[in-house]
């Protein structure tokens, strides 16, 4: 959605991630040109600092909110380097990040 931003944050699927017989469960979005599509596992969110504290959503999101017109490879290295400093004692999880954005036209030129 060009105009707005819309936060989902779906739980559940990682318990099952790596085991054959684990189900899932399909979704299907619409995109539309401009619209950026950013996904992750709960490694980023869960890093710790020192004190035991997890990065947690709410810091995702206000993170991708104040940074959403960053461009794709920008705002990674942004939100990593956060997540990065925040987890004093590093990833005790897998930390895959995704960032798609859905380009056409004028949206392919940088105008994101």
């Amino acid at each position: 959605m060009k105009a707005g931003l819309e936060v989902l944050v779906e739980k559940g699927a990682g318990e099952n991630a790596g085991f054959p017989d684990a189900a899932y469960e399909e979704r299907q979005i619409s995109m539309e040109p401009g619209d950026r599509l950013v996904l992750l596992t709960d490694g980023i969110t869960e890093a710790e600092n020192a004190g035991g504290m997890e990065f947690g959503e709410d810091r995702l999101t206000n993170l991708l909110v104040e940074n959403r017109r960053l461009p794709a490879a920008e705002l990674k290295r942004v939100l990593l380097d956060a997540v990065t400093s925040f987890a004093a004692r590093g990833f005790h999880d897998d930390a895959t990040l995704v960032i798609v954005d859905y380009c056409s036209g004028a949206y392919c030129s940088g105008a994101l």
